[in-house]
């Protein structure tokens, strides 16, 4: 499965991107991050009031289907494991 996170928006305009493949990882973390990418498609929101301020999509791949969210900062609280665990890698980014 591969999961990815996408942060646009903000002062400086950037979209920054992380990404991790569970097939990279020790057996235990990969069953964590499925467990929590299974919840994902509950975590779509409205994007975030004001200029300033990030826009989230969270992509899932390799499951039966594809799954796309998105939302507005901070995220939905059930997210916040996933994306912390996403964001301890480097960011590719614009």
């Amino acid at each position: 499965m591969k999961v990815e996170l996408e942060r646009s928006g903000g002062f400086a305009g950037r979209t920054l991107r992380w990404s991790l493949d569970t097939d990279t990882l020790p057996h235990e973390e990969a069953a964590a991050v499925a467990d929590l990418a299974a919840q994902a498609a509950h975590w779509a929101g409205p994007p975030a009031p004001g200029n300033d301020r990030f826009a989230y999509r969270l992509r899932i791949l390799g499951g039966t289907e594809p799954v796309e969210v998105s939302f507005g900062e901070p995220g939905p609280p059930a997210a916040r494991p996933l994306m912390d665990r996403l964001r301890k890698g480097t960011p590719e980014g614009d």
